[in-house]
């Protein structure tokens, strides 16, 4: 069995829920999903056991703990920094179980572009979310990046996994210029647009980047003229 935890998305999370699970899903995986979330669906099925907890973090961590225990797991992944010492309680208790850390953004860059701190506490709160960051990696056996743009010398040894929707989304950019260049195709020219405008600011956000995947697909499917 597989188990997927999450803090902070919504359960049914586009990336998380509707590509990853689903297709671990599809291949006949037993998959076991905590979720932290006011968001109150049941997403269960006869191969995906969905358990939704609208709790604190300090509690989720001790629920879902709890949980896991009851359940023979074979891997265990995390898709927030918060939930890393949920990976070292359970490479404690079984450290046959693959444990999976899921990096959804840069969240240093992140801090430091949105942040209303002083610089000075915002950099040392970066600093030591980067160190209690690195004492936990100890316990992963791999990581996932949800972008290229997330680059941190600490997670190299890892030799970490670029999400393959980033992937195919650079794959049909190419694709889509390609096909400006063999036909002058009013919806591809304005599509290819869009996407270089776009690219940079997109590749900072999984989730609208997603969103405008799904657009995008969706415009070149029109059609043609």
């Amino acid at each position: 069995m597989i188990c997927i935890t999450s803090s902070s998305h919504f359960p049914d999370d586009e990336r998380i829920y509707h590509r990853q699970i689903k297709s671990l899903v599809k291949n006949k995986k037993k998959i076991l999903y905590i979720t932290r979330s006011q968001k109150n669906i049941d997403l269960s099925n006869d191969l995906l056991n969905h358990i939704n907890l609208d709790i604190a973090l300090s509690s989720f961590l001790e629920s879902a703990l709890s949980i896991i225990k009851k359940n023979n797991i074979s891997h265990l992944q995390v898709h927030e920094t918060n939930l890393l010492p949920l990976i070292k309680s359970i490479k404690r208790l079984e450290p046959s179980v693959v444990t999976i850390y899921d990096v959804h953004e840069d969240m240093k860059s992140l801090y430091r572009t949105f942040t209303t701190r002083n610089i000075f506490i915002s950099e040392v709160a970066i600093y030591f979310r980067n160190k209690k960051e690195e004492y936990y990696l100890k316990y992963v056996d791999k990581i996932i990046l949800a972008n290229s743009t997330i680059k941190k010398s600490s997670y190299k040894q890892y030799k970490p996994t670029l999400c393959q929707k980033i992937k195919q989304s650079i794959d049909n950019f190419v694709a889509i210029k390609r096909k400006v260049e063999v036909s002058k195709s009013s919806y591809y020219i304005f599509a290819l647009f869009i996407m270089t405008l776009n690219i940079p600011i997109l590749m900072l956000g999984h989730n609208s980047f997603n969103d405008f995947v799904n657009s995008l697909t969706s415009l070149v499917a029109l059609p043609k003229v």
